[in-house]
């Protein structure tokens, strides 16, 4: 049951979610290893000693990023599980920039990380004033109450986008990396829900969706197509 994949170091590597085990391959798709993993994952993202893991299951251990080896033998736990895991897992936990640096985060949290060694620093972190959630409580109670918590975040080579929802919106926050200074756009896509970008394509950012997920508007009933290939360029 594949349900990530994630490449590096010239090989490919594929998330076998029932299995619990992670399956590398070479570049011509040769199967070179299958590494074992005692707990359900949700996403991965290698580093150079092995690899990061989305722990799918914070209720049964408190910790939602967890470190292997190649082998998968655990070599650290990090990011305790502050919301209910009724919220996880929830958008892409794993993100690697152009230059190559991995980032990491926590479900509805405004504070990104980046990998350096064997631990996590923060890195980012998006201050929403009065509408920041409170830590220890579900998603349902604080995206109601108006509060704001990214729940799929990006890192293009210069911006960092956080997508939230907020008054039943979906919203973008956009952080120029450079010189610090952030603000907050319109609907990502008009009139195109759950277009969260997972690659950075030259100029734009590259996203798949659900065909199902759209309005007569959209006019991509008539295609009958299961999902669907967005480009977002950025000006």
């Amino acid at each position: 049951m594949p349900n990530a994949i994630a490449s590096g170091g010239g090989r490919v590597h594929l998330m076998d979610f029932s299995g619990r085990c992670i399956l590398s391959y070479d570049a011509d798709l040769n199967l070179l290893h299958r590494t074992p993993v005692d707990f359900m994952m949700h996403d991965i993202i290698p580093v150079d000693d092995g690899f990061l893991l989305s722990n799918s299951s914070p209720g049964d251990r408190e910790e939602l990023i967890i470190h292997t080896d190649t082998s998968g033998k655990v070599l650290g736990r990090f990011l305790s599980a502050d919301l209910s895991q009724a919220i996880w897992p929830v958008g892409k936990p794993f993100i690697r920039n152009p230059k190559g640096d991995v980032f990491l985060k926590a479900p509805f949290s405004n504070d990104i990380y980046v990998w350096r060694d064997t631990v996590p620093v923060l890195a980012y972190r998006a201050d929403y004033g009065s509408l920041t959630p409170e830590q220890g409580r579900e998603a349902e109670d604080f995206l109601s109450a108006g509060k704001v918590g990214t729940f799929h975040d990006f890192l293009t080579s210069d911006r960092w986008l956080g997508i939230f929802e907020y008054a039943d919106e979906v919203y973008c926050h956009m952080e120029n990396l450079s010189d610090g200074q952030s603000h907050l756009q319109g609907k990502l896509v008009r009139d195109v829900p759950g277009f969260y970008p997972q690659w950075q394509y030259g100029e734009a950012l590259v996203g798949a969706v659900h065909g199902d997920d759209y309005g007569s508007e959209a006019k991509l009933q008539e295609t009958r197509l299961g999902a669907v290939l967005f480009f977002y360029y950025l000006k």
